[in-house]
């Protein structure tokens, strides 16, 4: 979003509430504010050792470009990509992004092995990022 250019006086408060202008301040505010077009994104069923990606956009709604990169944590970063990973969005531009979902079946066996942990652990499921269901 744009910030409109701003005026504004500068007053000085004297004795007995008396106000006197002592001059105008002018000003542009430069901002970025980027957001993904999706808040979720949904692969449906995917075959473990197969591929399944969905396009995302990365806009730019400030007045200033701006570098981004995706840091997919250990936990995902196997089964979960970006691509590009990092780049640079010019002001009011949009990025096209793929996010890539590829589960292998070491990766699973770990999160089955974590989802029961959690259930013998009594662990709130809210706490819980992912689902997984593998048949």
């Amino acid at each position: 979003y744009r910030i409109a250019p701003f005026r504004l006086p500068l007053l000085a408060k004297c004795e007995h509430g008396v106000e006197v202008r002592l001059l105008h301040m002018t000003g542009t505010c430069h901002a970025i504010e980027m957001r993904l077009s999706e808040h979720s994104v949904f692969f449906g069923d995917v075959v473990v050792g197969s591929q399944a990606t969905k396009p995302v956009r990365l806009h730019n709604f400030g007045d200033l470009g701006a570098k981004f990169r995706f840091e997919i944590g250990s936990k995902y970063g196997k089964i979960f990509s970006v691509t590009p990973s990092e780049g640079f969005v010019r002001p009011q531009e949009d990025i096209n992004l793929m996010v890539a979902f590829h589960p292998t079946h070491e990766r699973i066996m770990e999160f089955k092995r974590a989802d029961k942990h959690a259930r013998k652990s009594k662990l709130d499921p809210k706490d819980m990022n992912i689902g997984i269901t593998v048949r």
